[in-house]
């Protein structure tokens, strides 16, 4: 029998519902649950938080890997997916774990647990990134119906993960460097709540450029019709935009997230998409 120790992580944001969690399923934990239950390094790790009328959501964790890679881990409760074939028809398909941006930010991909099951994971067809100009690209856009598809941010994190007691020194020595500098980054729109037939729409943005001037005008990509709305986009030049920069340490560019509110009805609780293109309903 293997000797075991358990590592316990606790984390504390003072802005947020009040009590405290301990799912290992939640996006503030998946991160380090990968560590402990596969060895592998997410390198550091910043939160991403949603607050809107005196809610506090989680939107997800951001990592930066040593190999190279941004992984997301969304905060999107039940996180069940549809995605759209190469056909064009929709498959159920599982449980959405993390979207990861390959090293050379000309791809991403989502990964998913098939059956729900954590040992059978798969990876859903690969997307490209859009390049808005030289060295500023669109990784995905994720369109909600409200800010309750995502899990409640709770004051506390409390975790704890069995791990090989030889092993402990060393797993304790990544998860100290992976919160090193990390931040967390609490978002908002504006305080007046998004009404029935309307929809919070998030991109994420990544800046590389060698002089990051201010953000182009207009490049917000919603969907703009079905399949992922009810009917079209009732389209105007008035939506509310707010662009949040978040910052990861080592990695060498910036990510921006812009969170914009639109009238419409979703097809699905949430919506996920690569820019100008085809798009996966969750």
């Amino acid at each position: 029998m293997i000797n075991s120790d358990f590592i316990t992580i606790e984390q504390s944001f003072p802005y947020a519902e009040p009590g405290s969690s301990v799912s290992l399923d939640s996006a503030i934990a998946r991160p380090f649950r990968v560590l402990i239950e596969k060895g592998w390094d997410t390198g550091r790790v910043n939160h991403l938080f949603l607050s809107d009328v005196g809610h506090f959501s989680v939107v997800g964790s951001l990592c930066y890997t040593p190999s190279g890679r941004l992984i997301f881990f969304p905060g999107i409760i039940g996180r069940k997916t549809l995605w759209d074939s190469e056909k064009g028809d929709l498959r159920e398909s599982g449980i959405v774990d993390h979207i990861t941006l390959e090293p050379n930010s000309k791809s991403w991909h989502l990964t998913i647990f098939k059956d729900g099951k954590k040992d059978r994971t798969s990876q859903l067809p690969s997307r490209r990134v859009s390049e808005i100009e030289p060295g500023l690209n669109y990784w995905f856009g994720m369109s909600v119906e409200s800010i309750s598809v995502f899990e409640k941010q709770f004051q506390t994190y409390l975790f704890s993960f069995p791990v090989p007691s030889e092993e402990s020194d060393k797993y304790i020595k990544i998860l100290d460097q992976s919160k090193k500098d990390s931040k967390f980054h609490s978002m908002s729109l504006i305080q007046e709540g998004v009404g029935k037939e309307e929809f919070l729409h998030l991109d994420f943005l990544v800046d590389n450029r060698t002089n990051r001037d201010e953000l182009p005008h207009n490049i917000a990509w919603v969907p703009s019709g079905p399949p992922a709305l009810v009917g079209p986009l009732e389209k105007t030049d008035n939506f509310l935009i707010r662009a949040h920069p978040v910052e990861v340490p080592t990695f060498p560019g910036n990510i921006f997230v812009l969170v914009s509110k639109h009238v419409g009805k979703l097809t699905n609780q949430v919506i996920i998409g690569s820019g100008p293109g085809p798009v996966t309903p969750v």
